[in-house]
């Protein structure tokens, strides 16, 4: 029963530190776009 609950807690804290991962590279690849995007748009000018 412990070891039960102990697997599933550590299970339901990786589940966690993955989707804040991915949820983390999803903003700064959105963020990386948009400074690109600026980047881009003051050189063409």
């Amino acid at each position: 029963m412990p070891t039960e609950l102990h697997v599933s807690a550590v299970g339901a804290v990786a589940a966690a530190l993955i989707d804040g991962w991915l949820s983390a590279c999803y903003a700064g690849s959105a963020i990386a776009g948009l400074i690109i995007d600026l980047y881009l748009q003051r050189y063409k000018m």
